[in-house]
């Protein structure tokens, strides 16, 4: 595997950049690889929840298809100027080199109405160019987009669960021997079962837990766990203990978090401050995406929760 370099995020480092290496079951396997095999590269749609590896695949098919790339993340630009102009020029223009092009839409739930521009481009262009929609949500992409692509969902059934968790392994175990990081073969499992199918999850927990620690033990499951988490959080958001936040902040995903606290609102929230949270919580999970520093982000969400909310008594019903 090619180890990227210079780069502190192992999911960064470690990213596939081939399709091979893609972790995948093994019908979708066969069918990009296909693809590699013809060159003939449809519209396509990626759905399913993140972290297993859209993003990576689309990258992959465009550079083992040697197509010149666009790439654009929609929840930083989705304006409709852009899609009408920057990726409408991009994609009716043929390349120098005379290669073919793919454009690739990451979170492309967050396109709202530049998705109606994209119809007729993707018609107009597709002779020169591909385009290949990531999303976690495919509900929010238009059925008139949805109809001109192929859609491939990212849901695993019961032997391909089995199929991937073990391919999950051995990129796990390649990465930690690579960094050099002792580990608990069993714990590592326990580990994946846990967080299964979030591989980024699992490779930013493990290498949150070794620079911790600095080998991966049985306490890495009670450290990947939300719940065990959330206890000491709202303990130190009552008592405004600030170090303790900032100190929790770091076992926590905030691509996640927002819509975990925001679920356990009724159990631990004063009524009078249900309002409030749910607007503090929109707030830092839109800037979430805008974000140089999503840490900081996270811990100023926690520091307003603190200063503004009334939590609910322990013995309060």
């Amino acid at each position: 595997m090619k180890i990227t370099k210079d780069l502190g995020l192992w999911a960064e480092k470690y990213r596939p950049s081939s399709i091979d290496e893609v972790i995948l079951p093994k019908k979708y396997k066969d069918y990009f690889k296909n693809i590699e095999k013809t060159k003939e590269l449809p519209h396509l749609i990626f759905s399913g929840p993140q972290g297993r590896g859209k993003t990576s695949l689309a990258k992959a098919l465009a550079k083992s298809l040697d197509r010149e790339v666009l790439y654009i993340n929609a929840s930083l630009d989705n304006s409709i100027d852009n899609i009408r102009y920057n990726v409408s020029q991009f994609a009716k223009n043929k390349s120098i080199s005379g290669k073919k092009k793919v454009v690739i839409l990451d979170e492309a739930e967050r396109l709202q109405a530049a998705q109606e521009a994209l119809k007729v481009i993707l018609e107009e262009t597709s002779k020169n160019c591909s385009f290949i929609f990531c999303t976690n949500n495919i509900h929010k992409i238009i059925k008139p987009l949805q109809s001109r692509c192929q859609v491939i969902n990212f849901e695993y059934d019961g032997d391909e669960r089995k199929e991937v968790a073990k391919e999950y392994y051995k990129r796990v175990e390649f990465i930690l021997k690579n960094e050099g990081i002792e580990f608990d073969k069993k714990v590592v499992v326990e580990l994946i079962k846990k967080l299964f199918p979030d591989l980024r999850k699992i490779i930013n927990t493990l290498q949150q837990f070794s620079l911790q620690y600095e080998k991966i033990t049985k306490e890495i499951l009670n450290f990947a766990s939300y719940d065990n988490v959330f206890d000491e959080l709202i303990s130190a958001l009552k008592k405004k203990d600030f170090k303790k936040i900032r100190e929790l902040a770091t076992q926590v995903e905030p691509e996640t978090f927002y819509r975990f606290i925001y679920n356990k609102i009724d159990k631990v929230v004063a009524d009078s401050s249900k309002p409030q949270i749910i607007l503090i919580l929109s707030k830092y999970a839109y800037q979430h995406a805008l974000s140089i520093d999503q840490e900081i982000n996270l811990v100023a969400c926690l520091i307003e929760l603190a200063n503004n909310i009334k939590w609910r008594k322990a013995n309060e019903k």
